[in-house]
């Protein structure tokens, strides 16, 4: 598959954010990395990816704030929220607040290609 556009992962476990990056790399399309809520708006405002693949737990600033602020800045961001979260709470307010998919931890990397092509499709 060879998909245009970029993805912004933000993870801030190490070998998680790694693993993410080498999938979606598979995919064809740019992928930048973030490790903190801060970085993830920093490269967010730089580069302007479509789809965000974004950790709800994170550090310096929590995944539900920097989902909100990116979809202040652009409001046609594609945000695919990743939550270890057990009792799926999290999840359910960024799915509210706008983001476009939840995928819970672990993470199943088939569905995790699949739901950022077709957000990437959908970003356009």
């Amino acid at each position: 598959m060879n998909l245009s556009g970029q993805v912004l992962v933000v993870e801030d476990e190490p070998a998680v954010r790694s693993l993410f990056c080498r999938v979606l790399e598979g995919l064809g399309c740019g992928v930048l990395h973030a490790s903190d809520g801060p970085g993830a708006l920093r490269a967010f405002r730089a580069a302007g990816p479509g789809v965000v693949v974004l950790d709800l737990h994170l550090p310096g600033l929590d995944g539900l704030s920097v989902a909100g602020e990116m979809l202040r800045l652009r409001p046609r961001t594609r945000i695919i929220v990743v939550t270890g979260d057990p009792d799926g709470e999290l999840a359910r307010r960024a799915m509210e607040s706008g983001a476009s998919d939840y995928l819970g931890k672990p993470v199943d990397l088939a569905r995790l290609r699949e739901s950022v092509a077709v957000n990437l499709l959908i970003a356009g």
